[in-house]
């Protein structure tokens, strides 16, 4: 190849790698980069401000149950709030700011503390969470891409949207409120249904739902850990679901999934008119929540599932004992004492799944507190007939054994036992063994 050639072939190389180093000034976008963000904010702003009767929200804690709001935001970033909480952030409105911020996705922050930040408190005595994460909640709440896109298309026409927890991934459900429903939050309307769906409660505590096969599930709310459960037996077993609720103007909102029906539950209401509560479903059908005079699940079904252990009372003529267990039990006490010993605890532990039950007694002697243990092994029969048989004592027990013959080798060694509840107006709901041989012989205690 001639010079000349040669320098032809470099010239042409270096007007290609010329050409393709050119810089091309050709957007992609209309705007730049960070006209687009503040556009999106500015979008998100007028979503929030859209409502204004405000915004209904719920949110669902990784530890903690759900909990329900009323959000009514400004345009000077303040943001008044109500929430089931507690009682008083039912009925007393608090203002506190907000910002929005571009942090990978344009952000809702709660950035003064306010009722949602009570669900995330670390301090545990505040929302009765662990010390250190609270009740496992969020404050910072992002827009996922498909929000996002629906509030740039057209952010006024908004009335739902979901936004996801930054750091723990909780989900900030928001449904725009009507005019009627602002009224009724800012007129103690939140206070007054709990309060509705916590006195009947009160007045009925066994209630349960008839599915259309005939199958009955309990129904068990409990506003402390805001957890709806339904429970049902299933080859003598008792299988239960739970799930979170928020209460709302309307009763129990169902935050999660809680079939029934071939349905998902999404709200329990009180019905006024008929003084009763009434599930709602997604397809649109309800079902009665039924009324109850005992619990729904058989003790002896339950046992393992909803309770392990059975405290007996250590006084005198509890509710649901018999004469002749009372004489016995005072007998056995007695016998401790004549030694300088006094009984002040006693348990009936199960382990269902091993089939044993020990029965512990705590008794002091003089100032130090002795453990007394009698283990059992037991079978059932398929309507809750227990029969235990005694394997082992501990050291305690066996020096002791000849005390509780009253109670131990006279019956419980010998019978066989129903396992059944007794109602007491006092005290709720015990669990009692009726001996089957010697049905004088009854006593009860408190399930744990």
């Amino acid at each position: 190849m001639t010079m000349k050639r040669i320098l032809q072939c470099v010239l042409i190389g270096f007007l290609l790698i010329f050409a393709s180093c050119k810089k091309d000034d050709t957007r992609v976008f209309s705007e730049s980069a960070d006209v687009r963000v503040q556009q999106a904010l500015n979008n998100f702003q007028t979503t929030l401000g859209s409502a204004t009767d405000g915004w209904i929200a719920t949110i669902a804690t990784k530890e903690g149950g759900g909990y329900s709001f009323w959000m009514q935001f400004d345009d000077q970033n303040r943001v008044k709030m109500l929430s089931d909480f507690d009682s008083v952030t039912t009925v007393d409105v608090s203002e506190a700011s907000f910002r929005l911020k571009a942090l990978q996705q344009p952000t809702l922050i709660f950035d003064t503390y306010s009722y949602i930040h009570l669900l995330a408190d670390p301090n545990g005595r505040v929302n009765g969470g662990s010390n250190g994460t609270g009740l496992v909640s969020d404050f910072e709440f992002y827009l996922t891409d498909s929000a996002l896109e629906k509030i740039n298309k057209d952010p006024q026409s908004i009335t739902d949207l979901n936004l996801i927890g930054r750091y723990n991934e909780t989900v900030l459900k928001l449904k725009k409120a009507t005019t009627a429903e602002k009224t009724a939050y800012l007129n103690r309307g939140l206070y007054s249904s709990i309060e509705q769906i916590l006195l009947y409660q009160i007045d009925h505590p066994f209630v349960y739902l008839k599915d259309k096969a005939g199958k009955v599930y309990q129904v068990t709310a409990d506003p402390a850990t805001k957890k709806l459960t339904l429970t049902w037996v299933d080859e003598d077993k008792a299988t239960y679901k739970s799930c979170d609720f928020a209460f709302s103007l309307y009763g129990m909102e169902v935050l999660d999934s809680l079939a029934f029906n071939e349905a998902l539950i999404s709200r329990i209401t009180f019905d006024k008119k008929e003084t009763k509560l009434v599930a709602q479903l997604d397809n649109g059908g309800i079902a009665d929540v039924l009324v109850s005079d005992r619990p729904i699940i058989p003790a002896y079904v339950a046992l393992g599932a909803t309770f392990s252990t059975i405290d007996l009372p250590v006084g005198s003529n509890y509710a649901g004992w018999s004469s002749d267990f009372n004489s016995r039990f005072q007998k056995v006490k007695a016998n401790f004492v004549a030694t300088g010993r006094t009984i002040q605890n006693a348990d009936f532990v199960f382990n269902v799944d091993a089939k044993t039950m020990d029965f512990v007694v705590l008794y002091l002697s003089g100032t130090t507190l002795f453990n007394a243990t009698f283990s059992y092994n037991y079978t059932m029969t398929n309507d809750g007939v227990f029969k235990f048989n005694l394997n082992t004592m501990n050291g305690n027990a066996d020096l002791h054994e000849d005390k509780f013959d009253p109670i131990l080798a006279d019956r419980l060694n010998k019978d066989t036992f129903h396992l059944d509840y007794y109602v007491d107006d006092n005290n709720g709901i015990l669990v009692s063994f009726t001996s089957v041989e010697h049905p004088e012989f009854v006593f009860t205690g408190i399930s744990q």
